[in-house]
């Protein structure tokens, strides 16, 4: 086989190694508290980082919604106040884009209006508790 065919066959199969895994990259200067990410339980995992100055901060999975939400988590952000970073989402669907983009600072999270903060301390407002069963019954 000659050289150049074989160049050919590699760019072919890298392109197609491609078009299964991407990856997205968003920058930010971290000038709020929260960076708040939408998520859907069925979606499939990527795995995302936090760049901070070029230095790897937070790696964690996530199932980024595709569409419209099931719930929305968030990571705290003052630590890095006034910094430039990255959010980097590996293996990441083309349909997930969507909610990779709808990733955004904020100076609240989703659910903190159901909380009542109190000294720097947390309180949840109101807790249904629903009767539970023991698999060992």
């Amino acid at each position: 086989m000659s050289g150049i065919r074989k160049t050919l066959l590699i760019t072919a199969f890298v392109a197609v190694c491609a078009i299964r895994s991407f990856a997205a990259q968003r920058e930010f200067t971290f000038d709020r508290k929260y960076l708040n990410l939408p998520v859907q339980n069925e979606a499939p995992e990527c795995l995302v980082s936090l760049e901070v100055e070029g230095e790897k901060v937070r790696e964690f999975t996530i199932n980024i919604a595709p569409g419209e939400p099931d719930y929305r988590v968030y990571l705290e952000l003052k630590e890095f106040a006034g910094k430039k970073g990255k959010l980097i989402a590996s293996k990441i669907s083309n349909d997930q884009m969507k909610g990779f983009k709808a990733a955004h600072q904020d100076d609240t999270f989703p659910g903190e209006d159901e909380l009542n903060v109190k000294g720097g301390s947390a309180h949840i407002k109101e807790l249904t508790i629903h009767e539970m069963k023991s698999i060992w019954d």
